[in-house]
């Protein structure tokens, strides 16, 4: 039985020809994402899902157009006739980042409340 994972492979094309458009390496990128070169092969390959923080990041770092957002091809940059578009793209990227650092607290809030529970106080023994 094979692991390797089936999963719709534009993605993964549109993260190699954007980090090739910038003339980037994997491990340039990968840096540049605060990520694994590994991980980033992943995605390249289409093995692993590219999360959307890491997808946001590919977009602000190399000015490409990610394919399921529906504004353009692999290899067409920001900017032309798309400007309209990248401008929407752009707020919907700034929501995004929003709702993740939203999310990240709220989990680090858990985090804690879960921490505070699972500590009991000491109880003393009574003579």
């Amino acid at each position: 039985m094979s692991t390797k994972k089936q999963n719709d492979t534009t993605t993964s094309d549109w993260v190699r020809a954007s980090r090739k458009s910038k003339g980037l390496t994997q491990k340039d990128l990968a840096v540049k994402l605060k990520i694994s070169k590994k991980s980033l092969e992943n995605y390249e390959s289409g093995r692993v899902d590219v999360p959307t923080a890491t997808a946001i990041g590919v977009y602000k770092i190399c000015e490409v157009v990610p394919p399921f957002f529906g504004l353009g091809g692999i290899d067409q940059p920001i900017g032309g006739e798309e400007e309209k578009d990248a401008d929407t793209t752009a707020k919907y990227i700034s929501l995004l980042e929003q709702n993740i650092k939203r999310l990240e607290q709220e989990n680090e809030e858990l985090k804690a409340n879960i921490k505070k529970s699972s500590t009991k106080p000491k109880t003393t023994k009574k003579k």
